[in-house]
């Protein structure tokens, strides 16, 4: 990635004194390698292949030190990803990764509510695309990768369209 184009560069723009974190599962693709230009740059780079509970610690351990600060902590988990691929999005083993997904930002969510920053806080959930096309791994099935936020963004977003998401909800 160009120096200067990270969303945590840009951020920094828009506002100097925010936290930046960076926790990866998956970090082949997107860790040091992809990103080694921001290590130098985020408060907290992360990435290593392990559990998405691992990585979610790391988040809840800065959530509690940045509760009083601005802050952008990106989550990458990286299970239901590789759960669609190698077993499929019909499997039982796909299913568990997403319920394990959703039960591990249930606890992200539970300690903004606990540091009292929950209903100031924007949330934005992705996904990297979708499945089953004609085969699961095929990428082009589901171009959009908007889930889920507590704030209003289009519904039709594309990977090109989350920086600027992003930059434009700290304006």
């Amino acid at each position: 990635i160009p120096e200067g184009l990270t969303v945590y560069e840009q951020a920094i723009t828009i506002n100097p004194f925010i936290r930046t974190a960076h926790l990866v599962t998956k970090p082949q693709q997107i860790g040091e390698v992809i990103f080694g230009n921001i290590v130098g740059i985020v408060d907290y780079f992360y990435s290593q292949h392990v559990s998405l509970t691992i990585v979610t610690d790391e988040a809840i351990s800065l959530i509690n030190q940045w509760a009083n600060e601005d802050f952008l902590i990106v989550c990458h988990f990286a299970d239901p990803d590789t759960g669609g691929h190698v077993y499929g999005l019909k499997s039982t083993e796909y299913r568990r990764q997403i319920l394990h997904n959703d039960i591990e930002l249930g606890r992200l969510l539970d300690t903004l509510a606990i540091n009292g920053i929950l209903q100031q806080t924007t949330i934005v959930v992705l996904g990297d695309h979708g499945f089953g096309c004609p085969t699961q791994y095929s990428h082009k099935c589901s171009p959009n990768t908007f889930i889920v936020s507590n704030v209003s963004i289009p519904d039709n977003l594309f990977e090109v369209d989350i920086t600027p998401l992003i930059l434009n909800l700290m304006r």
